[in-house]
């Protein structure tokens, strides 16, 4: 298998015509940011295969760049806007590099020069920031401090030598909470050739337009393409996690005890065993997992809500690692069950009386609106004996609930949707009661207020 895999190399793209060659120069030398000697866009760019250094999709297992240093890895990015399938057909407006979300992965070994040529196809300016990589300051891409904007239909060039192994990531650095949110991000793997694992992940986590992304994709597509880990008894796997989004990412595996080798690039002098390994905003970390307890494993974001698909779940940033020399109990008849064990049973009844059109029947209307991480209206007054119809209108991008403990009492709202329900208040009801999100992390990040009752 080892050999299979490291026959795999992987494709790159072309070499665009050459831009930059005065403008970029005096620059380098290191002259203050001027405007960028750039190549105006007025057709499309047509891009050709090229040697090596960036695959074909960040999703896509790695195996081992051959074994030598000294090349130069030379690739063209196009940034420029996308409809992406991130699940099951719904489509998203990213912004992406060469038509995909993430960006296509770079991959170099120690001792290797990076060309980057980008080319601006989106609607203002953007730049590349080279993220956990020693570039010289004038490759570091920071428009007005290291580089001019490289504004629509121009282009520009990056070079530098990479002299450390390591996971490592390329993203814009203009307009970055909104860019970078709309997707501009992509892997950029520095290997050792001295290391040896039987393969290799690139995870890039992501959120975005509600949902949350493993490589550009929610469960259950994760499954539909390499982001779905398969691995043999005794394999050891290399697992690299970026964490391109704006929130932290507790990754769990079950099953197994992985180590983690690596943060931020940098190898840990002392690696340690996890089965969860929580990832920053900005961070990237490797774990190994090595193959010894055969079957089919769920990796999955341990935050509930991460794990849905705009408030439906499952779904979002959950994944599998499936052992091929394992049967799992979805292939074997023989576990399945035989008959449903709950049958003739009725469900519970509703805890509470839900409508859409009984705002004439109640004492009151109160509408609250959920967004990340806040209500807008985060007290309310009633009286003992009221009934009040509670509008929860969910502008966030993940599911919340509006509850009252000590009464029993939620009606919850996926991302994007507004949900009703009619409030009983108790005819002793006296004083503050608590009410807020009881998502795990959604109290704590201000989702909370009180209802006063008084007569």
């Amino acid at each position: 298998m080892k050999d299979a895999l490291g026959a795999k190399v992987i494709g790159g793209l072309a070499v665009m015509a050459a831009f930059l060659v005065v403008g970029l120069v005096g620059f380098v030398l290191g002259n203050r940011p001027e405007a960028p000697n750039t190549t105006d866009i007025t057709a499309a760019v047509a891009l050709e295969p090229s040697p090596a250094g960036i695959s074909a999709a960040a999703a896509t297992p790695v195996a081992a760049v051959a074994a030598q240093t000294g090349a130069v890895v030379e690739v063209d990015l196009v940034a420029e806007v996308v409809d992406w399938d991130v699940v099951d057909g719904e489509l998203v407006e990213v912004w992406g590099y060469n038509g995909e979300y993430p960006g296509p992965a770079i991959h170099a070994n120690v001792g290797d020069t990076v060309r980057v040529h980008l080319t601006n196809l989106l609607p203002e300016g953007t730049s590349i920031h080279f993220h956990g990589l020693d570039v010289p300051n004038n490759q570091d891409g920071v428009p007005g401090i290291t580089q001019p904007m490289i504004e629509p239909g121009q282009a520009w060039t990056y070079e530098f030598v990479v002299d450390e192994p390591g996971t490592t990531m390329y993203h814009t650095h203009a307009n970055t909470m909104a860019q970078l949110g709309k997707g501009l991000v992509g892997p950029l793997i520095v290997h050792d050739p001295a290391d040896a694992y039987d393969n290799e992940y690139v995870m890039v986590l992501h959120e975005i337009d509600g949902f949350f992304t493993i490589n550009g994709h929610s469960f259950p597509d994760t499954l539909n393409d390499d982001t779905f880990i398969q691995m043999e008894t005794g394999e050891d796997i290399l697992v690299r996690f970026i964490n391109a989004g704006q929130q932290h990412h507790p990754m769990h595996l079950h099953g197994h005890q992985f180590e983690v080798v690596s943060l931020d690039g940098n190898p840990l002098p002392a690696p340690y065993e996890a089965n969860t390994v929580d990832i920053a905003p900005g961070q990237t970390v490797d774990v190994v997992v090595r193959g010894d307890n055969p079957g089919t494993w769920t990796f999955h974001c341990h935050i509930i809500s991460h794990v849905t698909n705009k408030g439906v779940y499952p779904g979002g940033m959950l994944t599998l690692v499936d052992y091929t020399d394992h049967t799992s109990y979805m292939e074997d008849p023989s576990v399945q069950p035989q008959e449903p064990r709950d049958a003739g049973v009725a469900p519970p009844p509703p805890a509470v009386e839900t409508t859409a059109s009984v705002d004439a029947s109640v004492d009151g209307v109160f509408e609250i609106v959920a967004t990340e991480f806040a209500f807008d209206v985060p007290n309310i007054a009633v009286a003992p004996g009221d009934e009040v119809l509670v509008r929860l209108v969910n502008n966030g991008a993940v599911l919340h609930n509006w509850e009252i403990p000590e009464w029993g009492f939620v009606v919850e709202a996926a991302a994007g949707t507004t949900a009703e329900a009619v409030l009983r208040v108790p005819d002793d009801a006296s004083g503050e009661y608590e009410l807020l999100c009881n998502i795990a992390g959604h109290q704590a990040a201000g989702m909370e207020g009180l209802l006063i009752a008084s007569g």
